[in-house]
């Protein structure tokens, strides 16, 4: 740390900008969690040693934050490139947004412990940093139908660390991450208790795999297809019939026996209610249950609906899941009425109208199936929203199309929150993506087998079994965030307490002379 001594506030900035996008390496698709241990005790540093007021201390952790959220997601700006002469002019003012946007919350919390009744020790400022950033990654979770997408804690899934979230879930290791991460340069006693914690937590995940060596599989062959249907052609009509017959081509049955076949989001791009020749072809084909994504129109209530449908080997609608959780200015515009006056319908509604979030169950349970939760695309990233409603379920789908996110980074990310939430539940999850990334991912968040993106196959697997609830799934979400809010309250009141009872006895002391 000694070579920051001589670094001056302007370019304390600058360097937290920097250290922003080293933290972003954290992220897919490069993938070093461990980087994290190195920036947070530099930023750590920093921040206590140049930083002395609160307008400092807002631009520094704006800097950061903006550092971070722009090189992770830099593939926000794929979805408005697939109609390049209609909306590419917006995709730099996406990332602009996104950077500044969220960058603006970490800011935010560098502003907190700056307050003059928190402003104490080095390790008390650490302290409240920690929680302060801890409670900003809560609040974007849920603020503005949230966005928990590039989490602290969902950079560990692929090393033992990452078992945690079987214990407490996202935003608890992600409180652990920051407190230890920023405490261990406040001294030499905090940093071998941050080292034990880390020790701790690492060998606990160790141990909750290592002794896996074969896991228990249903009888159910799962046959997943992964169409590549770039996404500039998917919704010509001229093109419909080719996306089909190439559905139809890696499903059917003569490929071998498969108990349930698996299309991605979307993948029957005609309504499907006003053309009951499709699901008949798609029956005699596939041979056995099939669950596709459509969308649904309700000409009753003009409502368009993101959906997942359910046939039985006879062909028979047997279940609809509407999805419920919407991407804002891809499948539905805040403000809508005034912004569709404009012209502008979401990225993701083909020019219809907005979708309209549904309210039927995620469950879907079928004699010959085991229960299953129902997943949409992003969806999937919403850890407490499955936490509530995963009671009963034996294994989770996930149906994507994932050609609006890109290549480079965006489908990797989104493939390695899935795998987070088979942490968290303890279940499979079973993932169909138009093109990547397919995969089958075990209780335990590791991917048993994959179809990478670019690519057009099947697989056919059998379907993992659950290996019992988890203490996350158990206790709930919400118990969980709940007491982690708790923690974070009752730990500032402390500090604010003492302060005042520190500056209640100066002032009866001095009125006392």
């Amino acid at each position: 740390m000694k070579y920051f001594y001589f670094v001056d506030q302007k370019r304390a900035f600058l360097l937290a900008l920097v250290f922003g996008c080293l933290l972003s390496l954290s992220q897919e698709p490069l993938a070093n969690p461990y980087i994290i241990f190195f920036v947070l005790p530099i930023i750590g540093y920093l921040w206590t040693r140049k930083i002395h007021n609160i307008r400092s201390s807002f631009t520094f952790g704006w800097a950061f934050g903006i550092g971070y959220f722009s090189c992770t997601l830099f593939w926000i700006v794929s979805p408005f490139l697939v109609k390049p002469d209609e909306t590419a002019f917006l995709a730099p003012f996406a990332l602009f947004a996104m950077g500044v946007g969220l960058g603006l919350l970490w800011a935010i919390a560098f502003i907190f412990p700056m307050l003059n009744i928190f402003r104490k020790s080095i390790k008390e400022r650490l302290l409240l940093l920690a929680l302060s950033l801890t409670l900003t990654e809560f609040v974007r979770s849920f603020l503005f139908t949230g966005f928990p997408w590039a989490m602290i804690s969902t950079a560990f899934v692929d090393v033992p660390i990452g078992q945690t979230l079987a214990i407490f879930g996202p935003y608890w290791l992600n409180g652990i991450i920051f407190l230890f991460g920023l405490w261990s340069i406040s001294s030499w006693s905090s940093f071998f208790l941050s080292l034990l914690c880390f020790t701790i937590i690492f060998v606990y995940g160790v141990i909750r795999v290592e002794p896996v060596d074969e896991l228990l599989y249903h009888s159910l062959n799962v046959r997943i297809v992964q169409p590549n249907i770039p996404q500039q052609d998917k919704w010509k009509k001229d093109y419909q019939e080719a996306s089909l017959n190439r559905l139809i081509k890696l499903s059917e049955k003569t490929h071998g026996k498969a108990d349930v076949v698996i299309w991605p989001e979307t993948a029957v791009t005609t309504f499907f209610t006003d053309n009951s020749d499709i699901l008949g072809r798609i029956v005699k084909s596939n041979g056995g249950i099939t669950i596709f994504g459509a969308r649904r129109y309700d000409n009753k209530e003009n409502e368009l609906f993101n959906s997942a449908v359910l046939l039985n080997s006879q062909g028979d609608l047997e279940g609809i899941y509407d999805k419920k959780h919407l991407v804002p200015f891809g499948e539905f515009v805040p403000l809508g009425q005034i912004m569709m006056n404009w012209g502008f319908k979401g990225l993701a509604t083909n020019g219809i109208i907005g979708f309209t979030p549904g309210n039927s169950d995620r469950i879907f349970d079928l004699a010959g199936l085991p229960p299953l939760l129902v997943t949409i695309c992003y969806e999937i990233i919403f850890s407490s929203e499955l936490s509530n409603t995963s009671t009963g379920a034996e294994w989770i789908l996930n149906i994507t199309n994932d050609a609006w996110f890109g290549t480079f980074s965006g489908p990797q990310q989104h493939l390695i929150q899935a795998r987070a939430r088979a942490i968290e539940q303890g279940l499979p999850v079973v993932r169909a993506a138009n093109t990547g990334i397919s995969a089958v991912i075990d209780p335990y968040g590791r991917v048993l087998s994959r179809i990478e993106q670019g690519l057009q196959g099947r697989l056919d697997v059998k379907l993992p079994r659950e290996i019992g609830r988890t203490l996350y799934s158990t206790v709930g979400a919400s118990y969980w965030n709940f007491s982690l809010f708790f923690i974070i309250a009752l730990t500032t009141c402390m500090c604010l307490k003492f302060r005042l009872k520190k500056y209640v006895s100066s002032k009866c002391t001095i009125s006392a002379f």
